[in-house]
């Protein structure tokens, strides 16, 4: 008991410097990364140069945060040669997904299958395309959420583009699907009532054609032709209700 009593200051100093150096090491983070932004605004730095910039910094402070852990903190040294493989290992593997998202990056912005401002779909998310950088694609989706897709997940995922090409018009594929016993000529009225409201609201009527057909269900693609692809984020579910209205009313009478 009396030996642990004798240690006991040792540890607690021990414990201060660790909080110490802990605390040191984060406020010069925020602070360096405060700065960085700063002088990345004013320099006119792209997002990306700006991320990689802040990233580096980070990485270094918090590498001689652990370093003076070790240090002045008296652990022994071969702990920090232990860590420095580790870490290590895990920078080499993070910088092969890093060199291959780069590299995707600029095959995406060289081949362009698509540019800033067209109306896609890239696997299950859709919307319009917001920034194209090294390292992702930045999508604003209709529900006015960002979606983020790293640069060598867009070359795996199946894209759509609906921008029409030789003309500045957005051509969206609305695929609308019926019941097998609905009669095809009151569909194809109904749909002719509803897209004929858009003639003059839209640079070019809206059209529809019959897709598919089997025991189940008779499907129908609705084009619509719009200037500016944000304009799809209501008038697509706007013309949904209107046809399901339409079929509501042919069903009460």
């Amino acid at each position: 008991m009396p030996q642990v009593l004798e240690t006991f200051p040792n540890y607690l100093t021990i414990a201060l410097k660790l909080v110490v150096i802990l605390i040191a090491t984060t406020i010069i983070e925020r602070l360096s990364t405060l700065y960085l932004k700063k002088y990345a605004n004013r320099a006119r730095l792209s997002p990306t140069a700006e991320n990689a910039i802040v990233t580096l910094s980070r990485f270094v402070i918090i590498l001689g945060g652990i370093a003076a852990l070790f240090e002045l903190g008296g652990l022994p040294s071969d702990w920090f040669v232990g860590f420095s493989a580790l870490a290590g290992t895990a920078i080499g593997f993070a910088s092969t997904k890093s060199i291959g998202n780069f590299i995707a990056g600029l095959y995406v912005l060289i081949s362009r299958p698509f540019n800033v401002g067209d109306y896609v779909r890239m696997g299950d998310v859709e919307g319009i395309v917001e920034e194209v950088s090294i390292n992702y694609t930045k999508i604003l989706t209709p529900s006015l959420n960002h979606v983020l897709i790293s640069n060598q997940d867009v070359l795996s995922l199946r894209i759509t583009n609906f921008k029409k090409m030789g003309k500045d018009l957005t051509c969206y594929v609305l695929p609308v699907e019926f019941p097998r016993e609905f009669k095809t000529e009151k569909i194809e009225e109904i749909l002719e009532e509803v897209v004929s409201e858009y003639e003059n609201k839209l640079p070019k009527k809206p059209e529809f054609c019959m897709m598919s057909l089997d025991r189940l269900a008779k499907r129908y693609y609705i084009y619509i032709y719009v200037d500016d692809p944000q304009q799809l984020f209501s008038i697509t579910s706007e013309i949904l209700r209107k046809v399901a209205s339409r079929f509501d009313s042919e069903s009460d009478s």
